[in-house]
């Protein structure tokens, strides 16, 4: 992103807030990685940081891939979330769930 765009920083929080998209849940406690080095940590505790960071990586990459060079046209369902190449200009049919969508 940086060398296309001149953002001074590639960092996920950067971007999402650079960009105004949905806020990050932040990093997970610092105790946590204490925990973990000495065995104790629950690695379920994680997943909230995790699921956040899979939403707010997708808005991005929906966000910019339209300036990606040699990008493939790839369409993102709006029901299911599976993306799918496709060469269709208007409609896309999504193969997974079966929804039509206008492009």
């Amino acid at each position: 992103a940086r060398k296309y765009f001149g953002f001074t920083s590639n960092r996920l929080g950067y971007l999402v807030q650079y960009l105004k998209l949905a806020e990050l849940k932040g990093d997970p406690p610092k105790d946590f990685w204490l925990k973990e080095v000495r065995g104790d940590a629950n690695p379920e505790d994680l997943l909230p940081y995790g699921d956040q960071d899979i939403r707010t990586l997708r808005a991005l990459y929906i966000r910019l891939k339209d300036h990606i060079v040699n990008h493939p046209k790839l369409h993102i369902c709006d029901q299911c979330g599976i993306a799918t190449a496709s060469n269709a200009k208007t409609k896309f049919h999504c193969k997974d769930c079966g929804l039509w969508q206008t492009i």
